[in-house]
């Protein structure tokens, strides 16, 4: 599953796509369009997960699901709780959560590729990550 919005593919860097979605979220709620606002934030979310800030990253993609949830976009809701779920991390409830409710969605929305993709990341996200092995005398 591509894990980087469109936005980062244009900007690959975390810095730059910040500056561009800042800007369209100033454009989108100035002119009160929700569906844009929703979009620039989702964008922010991601560079700030691509940058190592979690924090920003998590309040950032909060926003894009009210956003989405405030005018009734259950696609986009369920697309931002796929980077939710990658946010959380591996092996963790919240991670399982948000999948289930993207999943959930784009089964009753129809769209087979977007329900792969959820169960895709599914299966990535069920287990912690393995601790790397060692490389000592006593390794296997």
């Amino acid at each position: 599953m591509g894990r980087d919005s469109s936005l980062a593919r244009l900007t690959p860097h975390p810095a730059e796509a910040r500056v561009v979605a800042r800007e369209a979220l100033a454009v989108t709620e100035e002119v009160r369009f929700r569906y844009g606002s929703g979009m620039a934030q989702r964008a922010l979310g991601r560079a700030a997960r691509a940058a190592g800030d979690r924090e920003e990253a998590e309040r950032w993609l909060q926003e894009a699901l009210e956003s989405f949830l405030s005018i009734a976009a259950p696609f986009e809701v369920a697309r931002t709780r796929l980077d939710l779920a990658l946010l959380a991390g591996a092996g963790s409830e919240a991670a399982a959560g948000q999948l289930g409710e993207a999943r959930r969605t784009f089964a009753e929305l129809g769209v087979p590729v977007y329900v792969e993709r959820a169960e895709r990341l599914a299966e990535e996200l069920a287990a912690p990550a393995a601790p790397e092995r060692s490389s000592g005398p006593n390794a296997r």
